[in-house]
């Protein structure tokens, strides 16, 4: 993806990486959203949903013992600005993907790669999930969590960890023999 197919077409890079993520008040917080680019109703969602909230902290100053309490965004603009610059906007996706393929193909065993997809707000587009299906074939298990959003393990956290712990506890564990070193 290039950064041009960036959905939030004013998203200002510089100030998305020179954004503080703690705040003195929500609506400071919402006037920097806004400065970055992101259109207020995706910044009241994140409010709505806890992944901006009060952040409260103990002080302890000259034996005096205070608490501040601001507010903290788990949302990361300046992540996503460097996704897009280093990332999306260049091909090593899929140059990570053909290096995973051919080790795979290298292996003797049966390994089972997992794509676990977002139903909404996907960075995954189609055709790179049925290109990664050819490339792997019956060795790539692919979930789509339809009313998941880019954060599938925040948005469905039931679903996914369910999903997750039936991954784990599927993967065979190899036993080696440890022999003491003379």
């Amino acid at each position: 993806r290039s950064v041009q197919s960036n959905f939030i077409p004013d998203f200002d890079d510089e100030k998305a990486i020179a954004f503080e993520r703690r705040h003195a008040t929500l609506d400071d917080l919402r006037r920097a959203f806004g400065d970055i680019g992101y259109p207020s109703d995706m910044v009241e969602k994140w409010i709505g949903e806890g992944r901006v909230h009060e952040f409260s902290e103990d002080n302890d100053d000259k034996g005096k013992s205070t608490s501040t309490t601001s507010i903290w965004s788990d949302v990361n603009p300046a992540f996503r600005a460097l996704c897009y610059r280093t990332i999306f906007d260049s091909d090593c996706g899929s140059e990570a993907w053909v290096a995973i393929v051919d080790y795979l193909k290298q292996q003797s065993d049966d390994i089972t790669v997992h794509l676990m997809v977002a139903g909404i707000g996907t960075v995954c587009d189609d055709a790179s999930i049925q290109d990664m299906h050819k490339s792997m074939g019956d060795g790539l298990s692919i979930k789509t969590y339809r009313k998941g959003t880019h954060s599938i393990h925040n948005s469905v956290r039931e679903e996914f960890m369910t999903d997750l712990l039936q991954v784990i506890e599927g993967v065979p564990v190899q036993k080696k023999e440890l022999r003491a070193e003379l």
